[in-house]
């Protein structure tokens, strides 16, 4: 018991450190954007965004590859041997190297009719857009090679390295770009081009000298077997599949919208796609803390732990989303109007189905990593992915027979719904849980607070006239805190997180 309670603590204060990371991360980077902009000019800037965007795209292979090599090296820390840990991340970097290389290839193959034909550039600017292809395209092929080591670093849970390096790359990008205004103008894109590509090869060589000093898997002199590599490999592609079919349900649908809607709505789309992928970020920093601990837990075989953990990460991403939703539900045209100065027609429509369509996401996302710490993922991953790729042909359908683009957001709702009572009846059969009992136990008990909080802020708004932004944010935050603590909460989870707080508050008392 003593163990667990350190493990969950573990868990909060590597969340804690990812959120101190993504907030230095976005402040730099908002700060990088700004400082390209001023020394690159709007165009050059935004043909930077194009090529760095286009090349991006060509890297979604890699993001199936990272979740593989993360299962396969935390599942196996748990096993804790470290000849099969040495296998696993040697096979890790060859799949890495050869889908790096493989990249470069079709990159560097294809930048003379993409910048000639394809893509619409200055002719001013053609010769810079070159050298600035060439730098990203390499750029990315050491972010892809980097992946195992940072699988190696996230399976041993050392958020804090993981976050300083991560820390120091934004420094780095954000000293350079404010650099850019002593370098002449005509070679400034170039030179930026250059520092892209040196950045991420240091930083490359930061995780490497680490890990090569710290952990004994990181071995390159460890044999690979075929049939792990062959493993890891078709776990990749399938998690490859759900990814891909979960981008045409999202992207798709803006392409669409562009069909029938032109330009203008596309802007609201993405404004609001952006709130909401700011918002789920909440729960994806804690996700991403918890993971680690539901593949280590099965890899020992401690099922209970991992459902434990798995249905925690689900509780507490959809507490986390809510305490963001619920006041942006009364006071999103005034954050907006703030924002922006101007509130585009749709985006408020567009913000609210997101995220709400997000907080029903939330409430099984701790089941997928359960899954795939099981490794039963190939039937998961083809219903989960299928199912969601739906909304894509309902859509356009929808709108070219003239019915309004509101009920596209209503299917948006209604996809995520049986997906979720998908993950559900998967979880139920692979862990032997009963499926009511995870609706009384999660799903009820974190929707209920839901709903009261927003009744009784409806009300207090109504009656009393409550105003204003900071207000509504400390009532409906405080309200809804106190709610959930005293509902969603069980006896042992309350006395848990009374322990937990207990243990920091102590710690913190001793320095």
């Amino acid at each position: 018991m003593k163990n667990t309670k350190s493990e969950d603590v573990k868990i909060l204060l590597n969340s804690i450190i990812s959120y101190i990371r993504i907030f230095c991360t976005t402040v730099f980077s908002l700060l990088t954007i700004r400082f390209l902009i001023e020394a690159l000019g709007v165009e050059q800037y935004g043909v930077y965004a194009l090529v760095t965007g286009i090349v991006t795209i060509f890297t979604f292979l890699n993001s199936a590859m990272t979740v593989s090599t993360q299962r396969y090296l935390s599942f196996h820390q748990g096993i804790g041997n470290i000849e099969i840990l040495s296998k696993i991340f040697k096979s890790s970097l060859l799949l890495h190297v050869i889908i790096g290389l493989i990249l470069i290839l079709i990159l560097l193959g294809s930048i003379h009719p993409l910048i000639n034909n394809f893509l619409n550039i200055n002719e001013d600017l053609v010769s810079r857009t070159y050298y600035l292809y060439s730098g990203v395209v390499f750029s990315i092929f050491f972010t892809i090679i980097t992946v195992p080591f940072n699988a190696l670093l996230v399976s041993h849970e050392n958020f804090r390295v993981d976050a300083i390096i991560l820390v120091f790359k934004s420094f780095l990008l954000l000293i350079f770009s404010g650099s850019l205004h002593f370098i002449a103008e005509e070679y400034r894109l170039i030179t930026f081009s250059i520092v892209i590509a040196s950045i991420n090869i240091i930083i490359f060589l930061c995780y490497l000298i680490y890990c090569r000093k710290k952990y004994s898997e990181c071995n390159i002199k460890a044999t690979i077997e075929r049939k792990l590599l062959k493993e890891m490999t078709s776990f990749a592609l399938w998690s490859l599949y759900t990814n891909l079919c979960y981008v045409l349900n999202t992207q798709g649908i803006n392409i669409v919208i562009n069909k029938f809607f032109g330009a203008k709505i596309n802007a609201a789309y993405g404004i609001a796609f952006q709130i909401n992928g700011q918002v789920k970020n909440l729960s994806q920093t804690l996700l991403s803390a918890m993971t680690p601990q539901i593949m280590k837990s099965e890899g020992k075989s401690n099922r209970e732990r991992a459902i434990s953990v798995s249905v925690a990460a689900s509780k507490i991403g959809f507490f986390l989303v809510s305490l963001v939703t619920i006041p942006c539900l009364y006071i999103l045209p005034d954050l907006i109007e703030l924002w922006l100065g101007v509130i585009p027609q749709y985006v408020i429509l567009f913000t609210i189905f997101f995220l709400f369509a997000n907080l029903i996401n939330q409430l099984t996302v701790g089941i997928t990593p359960a899954i795939q710490a099981v490794g039963k993922i190939k039937k998961f991953q083809m219903v989960i992915g299928t199912t969601a790729l739906i909304v894509l042909p309902a859509s356009y359908f929808l709108l070219d027979y003239g019915i309004s683009i509101s009920y596209v957001l209503y299917l948006l709702i209604l996809i995520e719904i049986i997906t979720g009572a998908m993950k559900i009846w998967f979880f139920s059969n692979i862990f032997s849980i009963r499926k009511s009992w995870y609706i009384k136990n999660i799903v009820a008990r974190m929707v209920f607070p839901f709903a009261i909080t927003n009744a009784l802020l409806y009300e207090v708004i109504d009656y009393f006239m409550l105003k204003g932004i900071i207000p509504i944010i400390f009532f409906s935050s405080f309200t809804y805190i106190i709610i959930c603590y005293l509902f969603s909460l069980n006896n042992e989870e309350r006395k848990e997180v009374n322990s937990i707080f207990l243990i920091i508050a102590k710690k913190s008392i001793r320095k």
